[in-house]
């Protein structure tokens, strides 16, 4: 328990229970939520009774855990106990609600709410995560009931702009230009940002033909992944001349500048939280896009609708549902998706999936773990566990598409390797083995891994070349794509630290004399991740660079900005920690020609779940390698990160009477 929390004499008797003992142990409550209990419990004193006290505080505590709120009496929060119901709504500081009566006038600082129809278990809450579920709820209804003006002849300048092979792509362009409010989501390399630049092409196209302006803001939860949007936006515009896309407004797309969510919203530093735009202070903005909108959370996501609900504009989002979800609360966009999937929402005109994936056109095993991943079935479980053992496929249809890709063609799976390891910490051949894809060229065991950041400065050197020439630094920083090393934990031997300060001293032993520390504690050849955004900078959380020589032969950090390299003095480095290996919620939206993917050491980690696996093996292009055991994937396999909130019920029609 937490010391530096003020404990009150009832709240010191109160920890004496053993049920709230155990809760605060597994971390289904905290000192700092039962304290918040007691002050609510002055003016209501019923919340401290034994039975009830731990699912108050639960549901004061769980949006730190992701949830909206706490399912009653599930497996999850055995910890608190057991409680009726009833129990909790007749206490006076809750508000029993049904679908029925949803927009009942909440008063107490908690809301239980109970919707059979679509979950056995009612959802305890607190009252401000029910108003924000209540006022996303209102705000996509004013998006998605306001009419647009159609489109003259939309299926013909559809076929223009994405050809006679992509009706899948096309019936989500569709879906975009004929409705304010459209959700585009899909696994990774199915054409969500491919698509986007069409469907913005052809909006502006129709601005420009009816003398309009249209202002588009393009956004993403984090700095990275607005950076990687405008990379992706940008990618081959030049294709669209083809498609008779007037020369303006490939200026016009080219000249788009994406931003953070939270920079788009007006959001104080200070709370975080809180947004200057909503509904008192609408978007202006005609098109508002956001990018890898799983990572948005229910609070973001409720500011984010009605700042565009109540001005002018309509809003797209693209995101893959079977990622990782937001580190706030909510899963907003696995829930619309459930809801849509249902088929009692009215998000039936407001979805698209995209189910064809272009990444893994050569890494057939991948594409084929990834979408059993996606299945949500055991028996597609099972095929995926086989796979990622590098056991060949018996059933017929995964077998085939295995078989097609070359390098499996004989029926031996080659694209995944298991290295087996049960101990706490990675033997130190297996941390050589991790190291070699920064250090080496290749191996035999991976072929197709291109040379790493440290290989590619000792050839320099041995031919003699300069290292702050544009062109050495441009393959080195080049390299750093080729491989990277995803942990599930930060902490620990097998975490993001642990396995960075082993691979670190491998380098720099190769390295030698050459990587001789400098006071500031960098070192030739150490790749590096900013962890704080530095907007003078021009850097993101999440961004990787390289430190190299400059022209004048001191160190700096090199990062790579489209086809050109910035460098940044060591000095003036914001928050960074060496990048060997990231944690696998870090990598989201990033793609490595090989990946190994270390698991914890033994079962029961609360974040490792099938997610977080089809996370990082969707980060990788051609090849993935893990470090763990039977026992921890196929338990992690077995677990989805679901999130409780009321949102799919709330989306769901209300039956006819």
């Amino acid at each position: 328990m937490i010391s530096s929390t003020p404990l009150t004499t009832r709240l010191r008797h109160q920890l004496q229970s053993r049920t709230l003992r155990e809760a605060v142990s597994q971390g289904r409550l905290t000192v700092e939520s039962l304290a918040r209990l007691d002050v609510l419990a002055r003016l209501y004193t019923d919340a401290w009774a034994p039975d009830v006290a731990p699912w108050l505080a639960a549901a004061i505590h769980c949006p730190q855990q992701g949830h909206v709120g706490v399912r009653i009496n599930t497996e999850h929060w055995r910890a608190l106990g057991s409680v009726q119901p009833q129990r909790l709504a007749e206490l006076s500081c809750v508000t029993a609600l049904s679908q029925a009566n949803q927009d009942a006038a909440v008063q107490t600082p908690f809301v239980l709410f109970d919707d059979p129809q679509s979950y056995p278990e009612p959802l305890l809450m607190t009252q401000r995560l029910w108003r924000t579920q209540k006022a996303l709820v209102n705000a996509l209804t004013t998006l998605m009931s306001t009419s647009l003006e159609p489109i003259d002849h939309l299926e013909t300048k559809l076929d223009a702009l994405y050809g006679s092979d992509s009706s899948e792509a096309k019936r989500a362009a569709a879906l975009v230009a004929n409705n304010r409010f459209a959700v585009i989501n899909g696994g990774p390399g199915t054409g969500k940002t491919w698509g986007i630049k069409r469907i913005l092409a052809l909006l502006l196209s129709e601005a420009h033909r009816n003398n309009q302006h249209l202002e588009i803001c393009l956004t993403a939860p984090t700095g990275k992944a607005a950076v990687r949007l405008k990379e992706a936006i940008g990618e081959q515009l030049i294709l669209l001349r083809d498609c008779g896309v007037d020369e303006r407004v490939i200026d016009q797309l080219t000249s788009l500048v994406p931003s953070t969510l939270h920079r788009a919203l007006g959001s104080n530093p200070a709370q975080p939280q809180r947004f200057r735009r909503g509904a008192d202070l609408p978007l202006g903005a005609d098109v508002v896009v956001v990018d890898e909108a799983s990572m948005v959370d229910i609070n973001v996501m409720r500011h984010l609708c009605e700042a565009v609900a109540m001005g002018p504009g309509r809003l797209i989002l693209l995101g893959d549902p079977d990622q990782l979800t937001s580190v706030g609360a909510g899963s907003v966009l696995s829930d619309l998706v459930a809801a849509h999937q249902s088929g009692q929402s009215s998000l039936e005109q407001q979805i698209a999936t995209l189910k064809t994936s272009h990444r893994f056109a050569q890494a057939a095993s991948i594409n084929c773990v990834a979408t059993l991943l996606q299945t949500h079935q055991s028996d597609a479980i099972a095929l995926a566990f086989d796979l990622f053992r590098a056991i060949a496929s018996k059933d017929p249809r995964w077998r085939s598409q295995c078989l097609a890709d070359p390098l499996e063609a004989d029926g031996q799976p080659r694209r995944f390797v298991w290295q087996k390891t049960t101990t706490s910490a990675l033997s130190s051949t297996q941390l050589d083995e991790l190291a070699t894809g920064y250090l080496a060229r290749s191996q035999s065991q991976y072929p197709r891994r291109a040379p790493g950041p440290i290989w590619q400065i000792l050839e320099a050197i041995d031919a003699d070349e300069d290292l702050s020439d544009p062109h050495v630094q441009q393959r080195c920083l080049q390299s750093l794509h080729n491989y990277r090393v995803l942990c599930a934990h930060r902490n620990g031997p097998r975490g993001v630290q642990g396995i960075n300060e082993a691979l670190s001293a491998r380098a720099r032993a190769l390295l030698g004399s050459r990587a001789t520390m400098t006071p500031s504690g960098h070192w030739l050849g150490q790749p590096i991740m900013i962890t704080r955004n530095a907007d003078d900078l021009g850097l993101r959380n999440g961004d990787v660079g390289l430190i190299l020589p400059n022209a004048q032969g001191s160190l700096c950090a090199l990062f790579a900005r489209n086809d050109e390299i910035e460098h940044i003095s060591l000095a003036a480095l914001p928050a960074h920690q060496s990048a060997f290996a990231m944690s696998i919620h870090k990598s989201q939206g990033s793609q490595f020609g090989h990946v190994a993917i270390v698991l914890p050491a033994k079962v029961g980690s609360a974040v490792c779940t099938r997610e977080l696996i089809y996370t990082a093996l969707t980060r990788a292009q051609h090849d993935v390698s893990w470090y763990g055991s039977e026992a921890v994937l196929k338990d992690a396999l077995s677990k989805r990160a679901s999130r409780n909130s009321a949102l799919v019920s709330l989306l769901r029609l209300p039956t006819a009477t």
